[in-house]
């Protein structure tokens, strides 16, 4: 077997343990999006996860508020719960977590149990 051989065989081992290491340590995710009354802003709630070096892979969950017009992130909460905690699971289709004042200056998502968050946001 020739030089080529080798050098080919060790660019494509390479290769396939960086794209493996790539999906191993990047997040990703599941959840619900839904836009405000007056179409202004969009509500993302996802659980996300993401590897790590010891544990396998972490939870939490990702919330953002994105100005419709400019695409511009104007509120960005990550969540990091314990393990085992009772969060809700955003994926499920036909329920909705994500919950607007009529007028869009606030959002309301749950996290955890009882517990919401309130994103105050700018009127115009």
């Amino acid at each position: 077997m020739g030089k080529f051989f080798w050098v080919a065989t060790g660019g494509v081992v390479g290769g396939v343990i960086l794209i493996s290491a790539g999906f191993r340590f990047s997040p990703s995710g599941t959840g619900e999006v839904q836009k405000s009354p007056d179409g202004r802003f969009t509500a993302n709630a996802s659980n996300m996860s993401v590897g790590n070096w010891f544990q396998g892979r972490d939870r939490y969950i990702k919330l953002s508020v994105v100005e419709s017009a400019t695409d511009r992130e104007v509120w960005q909460i990550q969540y990091w719960d314990k393990l085992g905690a009772k969060v809700p699971d955003y994926s499920i289709r036909g329920k909705h977590f994500i919950n607007w004042e009529q007028d869009s200056s606030s959002v309301t998502i749950p996290i955890s149990g009882d517990r919401k968050v309130t994103l105050n946001l700018p009127i115009s």
